[in-house]
């Protein structure tokens, strides 16, 4: 998100984030919501996130998340597995 986790500390719950974190924070989540609807729990998609990906050329998922093409190809692979596409 391009925001450090010490800085959202600082906010108030009063305060108003800047709308491209507020956007970016929703994508997240909605990405985090089909991925462990697609493979089944939680852990399961955070362990996905995290290890090379053959459907992304051996990229890890999770390094390609701080642009919006990033967030595409992941939910992408998301669509596929959940298809059972896995070229």
């Amino acid at each position: 998100m391009h925001i450090s986790e010490r800085t959202l500390q600082r906010y108030e719950p009063s305060t108003l984030i800047k709308t491209e974190h507020a956007d970016r924070a929703i994508e997240l989540a909605k990405l985090y919501e089909r991925g462990v609807s697609v493979l089944r729990s939680y852990e399961a998609f955070n362990r996905w996130l995290r290890h090379t990906n053959y459907a992304l050329k051996n990229q890890v998922p999770l390094t390609l998340l701080d642009t919006s093409i990033g967030f595409t190809l992941v939910l992408d692979v998301l669509g596929r597995i959940e298809h059972g596409v896995f070229n």
